[in-house]
């Protein structure tokens, strides 16, 4: 088959112009990207839930004026597992434990059984001490120190387990400020804790630690690792499947020195802008190298095939590049446009991914049209084996056995289409939302397993608060607003089986009460007068340090705080929760609505549950911008709508399989998976535009759609599967991360783009023959002919 060279002027000028400054475009590159590597692993990283929320969440709001009022909620939680806690040696070593956590920097203050803070009678006043102010050195005082701690509820869960065989240290941050604010203060933090529990006085305990500065520091440093791993991997496996459809070294070289420019560059550019990577944008840098290949591939695809026909090295690049140039430029257009539909998302990573996703794909663009025909220069023109190798082969005996299945069985292909979207649109509607942070890692992980035992043996790991403002001075002291914090309290702790450890300043003045009046369990109440409350409230602080009252009041007593813990919950419990606290909270606090006391339910679950929320709708709005925007341009590319319209059915087709199979097989759609469907249709499109430009061309010189379909596909089939089996391989190599989302994304990116293939490859051609386009109208391709 006879290849024919590109004749429009314009961009045949085009290619010489860029052969003919070779060099200088080199050299320019190899600058720009050299200066560009030294940022590459400098940008700042952020895992942290509130990154992953609305930028105007009112709960957000009102976290960020929690953490004003009563400063930082971040904690270590260091827990094991003993035979007995009152054991004297046992006690020895926590107590040991929470001295050398203590001194952590950073760490605020860490707490322990062994030092927590109880409340006692004593005549007409009251003794804050700590439950074990000396470890007891007799059985019977022993026996004496575990009854107190019994009896005192609200430590269980916290500190020690109610079985009495599982300990738990709280260890509190100080309000990070600054620098200090920054993953990398939690990694420091969260490994000097693990290199302390690893000492040998601690190390047979086996001890757990979890939290949100560990979580954030295992999400980074995973996600550091992951990129390596996944840059080695896919580098290696680019190398063999470009090397098979190269056959030669220096096809190899060109590819992956542009891509690897590319990278460098946008990751330069990321680390000026400012903004960190996310859970989301770690999948970046793999994306950039699958991706990255397709031009190049399509350039040299057509190089070795005009080189093969006998043109010179000069006049073999020219043609390709003439042949390449628009067509690619539509692919990348396309493809960003897929990514760049997620701006529309209302979490910000999601825009911040997708912002800098579609910049790198047109970089990629760019550069691959700057670098590959410049590089290709250097090297030997390809021989006549290189060209047999793109015409001969099993590529080309499996599209000739695609010919064959299209002219002859096209009414039953289109039926078992049918048949599968009808399967498709059922799978689609078993998908489920889920988020879980906990649930991105391996079972096995370090992190997760420490969760998991603090959560079944403990408390939870997550937070709720409710702030109360008062909106005066002392209002924390007003007896009907104790009640009604009391009544809320009641109401949380019926909620046993999500909520644990509920504590507020209720939780005090039923502690003082009690202890005023001999213990006696008919005084386990809040104070019915001002009066009593302040009185209160001055015999703690007169006998403990006044800080601790400030952990759960504001020092002007105008705020107040009800802090939970909660157990692990899907995101549909969560939001359930969510919902009933919030519902029950302002209903119980409504009576005093006209006082201008306002309650807001926040913290980390809380933000979670509204993240979980808006993916689905954002997800909706993404795809439907991206089918609207690819949509117009698939039509203006083709000239007339119809034959627009109908170009589009085999790329819909995949994505609905690929999400059809999630919705069956249980993937979760989260901040990760909630891109596929967006992403892959900016993705599919690609193979179905070098489609449309190869089929018109080779009808309007034949006048025979059947003709045109077999030329076109032995053609651009070849660079189809010679693009489509790097980019999917490249996806799946996804599946080997420690992410569960990654992996899912890794996973279902792959199936799309193979199954994108295949339909380009079968249904294009019969949507082509079956629509028959005149080509009487031009559309924008008619403007390079």
């Amino acid at each position: 088959m006879t290849q024919r060279g590109h004749s429009n002027p314009v961009l045949i000028r085009i290619a010489e112009i860029l052969l003919k400054h070779r060099i200088a475009i080199l050299l320019l590159v190899v600058v720009l990207a050299g200066s560009s590597a030294y940022y590459y692993n400098k940008i700042p990283r952020d895992p942290s839930v509130e990154a992953m929320v609305l930028d105007d969440d009112p709960d957000l709001l009102a976290y960020n004026h929690f953490k004003e009022v009563f400063g930082n909620d971040e904690f270590l939680l260091i827990a094991a597992q003993v035979p007995d806690l009152f054991d004297t040696q046992v006690m020895r070593d926590v107590e040991a434990l929470r001295k050398t956590v203590e001194n952590i920097p950073y760490v605020k203050e860490a707490t322990a059984y062994t030092n927590v803070r109880t409340v006692r009678g004593s005549e007409d006043s009251i003794v804050v001490e700590e439950l074990a102010p000396e470890i007891p050195q007799s059985a019977e005082a022993m026996a004496a120190l575990k009854s107190r701690a019994m009896a005192e509820k609200d430590f269980i869960g916290n500190f020690y387990s109610a079985d009495a065989t599982t300990f738990g240290l709280v260890a509190r941050l100080e309000t990070l400020e600054g620098e200090a604010d920054s993953t990398e203060t939690r990694t420091q933090i969260t490994q000097q804790a693990r290199e302390i529990a690893a000492k040998p006085q601690f190390a047979p305990y086996k001890i757990s630690i979890a939290g949100v500065p560990a979580l954030k520091s295992d999400l980074a440093e995973t996600q550091k690792k992951e990129n390596v791993k996944f840059e080695i991997i896919i580098f290696s496996m680019l190398v063999v499947v470009l090397f098979i459809i190269f056959r030669t070294f220096g096809g190899v070289f060109v590819t992956i020195g542009t891509v690897q420019a590319s990278i460098f560059v946008l990751m330069a550019a990321h680390y000026f802008s400012g903004i960190p990577l996310t859970m989301v944008s770690t999948i970046l840098t793999p994306l950039m190298l699958i991706y990255g290949v397709s031009s190049s591939v399509h350039i040299q695809t057509h190089y070795a095939l005009q080189a093969g026909e006998g043109l010179n090295r000069r006049a073999a690049l020219v043609a390709a590049l003439g042949a390449t140039l628009v067509p690619c430029l539509f692919n990348s257009t396309t493809t960003a446009v897929g990514f760049g539909s997620n701006l529309v998302s209302a979490i910000k990573p999601i825009r911040e991914f997708a912002l800098f996703a579609s910049g790198g794909i047109m970089l990629s663009f760019v550069l691959s049209f700057l670098v590959v025909p410049t590089l290709l220069s250097f090297f030997p023109t390809p021989g006549k084996a290189v060209a047999r190798a793109h015409t001969s082969g099993w590529r080309v005996t499996a599209l000739e056995g695609v010919i064959r299945l299209i002219r002859r069985h096209r009414t039953a292909i289109l039926v078992i289409n049918g048949l599968l979207l009808v399967v498709a649109i059922v799978g689609m509607s078993q998908i489920r939302v889920e988020t879980n942070l906990l649930e991105y890692f391996r079972p096995e992980s370090p992190i997760r397993s420490s969760y998991t035992f603090i959560d079944e043996n403990l408390s939870g790991i997550s937070s709720m608060e409710i702030v109360i403002d008062t909106q005066s001075s002392g209002g924390m002291k007003e007896p009907d607003v104790i009640a009604k914090l009391e009544e809320l309290t009641t109401y949380l702790r019926g909620e046993e089986d999500a909520l644990t450890s509920v504590v507020s300043i209720a939780s005090f003045y039923k502690r003082i009460n009690k202890s005023l009046h001999g213990d006696d369990p008919a005084f386990d109440k809040v104070p019915e007068s001002r009066a009593a409350a302040a009185q209160y409230l001055l015999l703690y602080s007169m006998s403990g340090p006044e800080s601790d009252l400030y952990d759960f009041v504001s020092s002007d007593y105008r705020y107040g705080r009800v802090s939970c813990r909660i157990h692990t919950l899907s995101s549909a419990q969560l939001q359930a929760l969510v919902e009933r606290v919030k519902h029950r909270t302002h209903a119980i606090f409504a009576p005093l609505t006209e006082r201008g006391v306002d309650v807001s339910v926040t913290g980390a679950a809380v933000l979670y549950a509204n993240m979980n929320s808006s993916l689905v709708w954002g997800q909706i709005k993404s795809f439907s911008l991206s089918l609207l925007l690819i949509s117009i341009m698939m039509v203006l590319v083709a000239g007339e709508l119809g034959l627009g319209l109908v170009s589009l059915l085999p790329n819909l087709m995949p994505i609905a399989i690929t999400m059809g199979w999630m919705g069956y097989m249980g993937f979760p759609l989260d901040s990760t998976t909630a891109m596929v469907a967006p992403v892959a249709l900016g993705m599919a499109v690609d193979s179905t535009i070098h489609f449309m430009v190869r089929f018109r061309r080779e009808y309007l010189r034949s006048h025979d759609y059947d003709h045109a379909m077999a030329e076109t596909v032995r053609l651009i089939g070849r660079a189809m599967i010679g693009t489509s089996i790097p980019l999917a391989a490249g996806f799946l190599v996804l599946t080997l991360s420690e992410f569960q989302p990654v992996y899912v994304f890794g996973l279902l990116s792959g199936v799309v783009v193979a199954l994108a293939m295949v339909f380009d490859l079968i249904l294009t051609p019969i949507c082509m023959v079956l629509y028959k386009p005149t080509y009487r109208k031009k559309g924008l391709v008619d403007l390079f002919e």
